[in-house]
């Protein structure tokens, strides 16, 4: 009997934790402006605590703004560009490893005058950059950079850099290094007429790369999961079947662009674009149902290519994507809880 009662009574009171909890807030969020164009794309150092600003069409020492994560301002530093050579669409996306090092890519090789797409790198915020024309030993050129991501750090490093270069080709290309320096395209996901495997707009990659979470393309807005089963041999997964594109909150969630991957949690936190307070919806990894949501109080509109950051340890996170307004960018922080593991809108588990 004593027994029964002492189980129901930690039944209640774990049932009371898990209900009570807040899953995700907005701590601040802002539009901000001040850019020569409207920015492409940006990402969060975590080392630095700053947000990087692809201020593409801006002169060449202009193009990579570096901007406050307490508010999101301006700070007036940038990114070193000495030496590089730019293609006509700048510093298009960036990305940044967790021990600081920064990659981004332009719409030209290295040498400034061959067609095609090279990989810029910065050591630090504060580095003179280098520049390099990816190996292809599997005949696959690096996507130009309409979005990228980086896991691991050091020579352990994976980048996806999606892109566009003729009608639905949106695709991942992945660059891996033996040294953490010089990266080669090892892998590509393929090129598909099919709305379920084409990813432009964002990207958000996995550890162990079995799977990648994207986001479609300008204003069409789907969030695809292409599962892998080797190299060049990637498909849409069968179960995961988030809302369609433009579906309104809460059946869904807008079109989307910003995207970020929780492992621990099993969760894809995404911004769509519908309104002019957008909403920021966390799905499950494996299904796609929306486990919940809250709104940014910002308007990314159509165009809004953008990032999800995440850091699960301490259950924070930043978002940064173009905004609505011109020559402006929409950026934030939000808070989660680390110990609680979504599965779905109705049930949740103690994170162990």
């Amino acid at each position: 009997m004593k027994k029964t009662i002492l189980f129901l009574l930690c039944f209640f009171i774990v049932s009371f934790i898990v209900a009570d909890v807040t899953f995700v807030t907005v701590d601040w969020s802002a539009t901000v402006g001040g850019c020569t164009s409207s920015p492409s794309f940006g990402a969060y150092n975590w080392t630095t605590g700053h947000f990087l600003v692809c201020d593409y069409n801006a002169a060449a020492v202009d193009k990579v703004r570096i901007a406050s994560g307490t508010d999101g301002s301006l700070t007036g530093a940038k990114l070193n560009t000495t030496g590089l050579n730019l293609g006509s669409l700048g510093v298009f996306a960036i990305c940044v490893t967790k021990d600081g090092v920064i990659y981004g890519a332009t719409d030209i090789k290295s040498d400034g005058v061959t067609a095609g797409r090279s990989l810029i790198r910065w050591a630090n915020e504060g580095a003179v950059p280098t520049q390099q024309d990816p190996a292809e030993p599997l005949g696959v050129a690096m996507e130009f950079s309409r979005a990228m991501d980086a896991i691991g750090t050091g020579a352990n490093t994976v980048i996806g850099v999606t892109g566009t270069v003729v009608v639905l080709e949106d695709k991942v290309t992945f660059l891996t290094t033996t040294d953490g320096l010089t990266y080669s395209v090892t892998d590509n996901t393929p090129v598909s007429s099919l709305a379920s495997e084409r990813i432009k707009q964002g990207v958000a990659l996995v550890p162990g790369m079995a799977k990648v979470y994207g986001t479609k393309a300008d204003g069409s807005g789907q969030v695809c999961r292409l599962d892998t089963t080797g190299v060049q041999l990637w498909a849409a997964s069968p179960g995961f079947t988030p809302p369609n594109s433009y579906t309104a909150p809460p059946a869904g969630f807008g079109a989307a662009a910003p995207i970020g991957y929780a492992q621990g949690h099993n969760a894809v936190f995404v911004i769509g674009f519908l309104q002019t307070n957008e909403y920021l919806s966390v799905l499950n990894g494996d299904t796609g149902a929306i486990i919940t949501q809250v709104q940014i109080g910002q308007d990314i509109g159509t165009s809004g290519y953008g990032t999800v950051e995440l850091d699960e340890e301490a259950g924070v996170g930043y978002f940064i994507a173009r905004s609505v307004t011109a020559n402006s960018y929409v950026c934030g922080k939000i808070s989660f809880d680390p110990y609680v593991i979504p599965t779905n809108a109705n049930v949740w588990n103690i994170y162990e």
